[in-house]
């Protein structure tokens, strides 16, 4: 009688932990997602006019988006400490090498939350051979204006100064290739 309680009781546990562990990973999904669109919500999205930004860059210059109207700008926002961020810059190179004379890429640095300050964003720089502009958003000035919860985050802006799209994630080239060649 003990032994038939016992398995009993040992088989109910393992079809708990069985369904249990069926179960999570959806409910782990779904959070996910509901933390993704949650964030999406807030950002600015295709349609809405690019709000203007002014911040300096690693070499000591000074960018502001609307003296780039009448180009296509890729504004990505990044930080060294972020993997998937660091992920995406050899594509962001690729796309500035292919493309740069039809788009600037300005990739917006969350400054304010590097460890080791400007001296590590250059650095990395130097060490990813990056050659397109990296904007130092020190006071996330940028960050709050766009509205940015996760990074990586970019946002494909058409000559007119008008967001084309929005993502929030990495990139691939191939889908920065045809973004590009899709706001024509």
């Amino acid at each position: 009688m003990i032994k038939k309680v016992t398995a009993s009781i040992l088989l109910l546990t393992l079809i708990v932990v069985f369904i249990y562990n069926v179960t999570a990973p959806e409910q782990e999904n779904e959070m996910e997602q509901v933390a993704n669109e949650a964030a999406s919500a807030n950002s600015l999205k295709a349609g809405q006019a690019a709000p203007d930004l002014s911040l300096p860059t690693l070499d000591g210059k000074e960018i502001s988006l609307s003296e780039l109207k009448g180009k296509k700008v890729l504004l990505n926002f990044w930080a060294t400490w972020c993997g998937p961020c660091k992920e995406e810059i050899p594509a962001l190179e690729k796309l500035h090498q292919e493309y740069g004379e039809e788009v600037e890429i300005l990739a917006v640095n969350a400054t304010a939350t590097e460890l080791d300050g400007v001296e590590k964003v250059k650095s990395f720089k130097e060490q990813a051979n990056v050659s397109f502009s990296i904007l130092l958003d020190k006071e996330s000035s940028a960050v709050e204006s766009y509205r940015v919860l996760n990074i990586p985050a970019s946002y494909f802006i058409g000559s007119d100064g008008i967001i084309k799209q929005s993502i929030t994630g990495p990139m691939s080239y191939e889908f920065m290739e045809n973004t590009i060649k899709s706001m024509r």
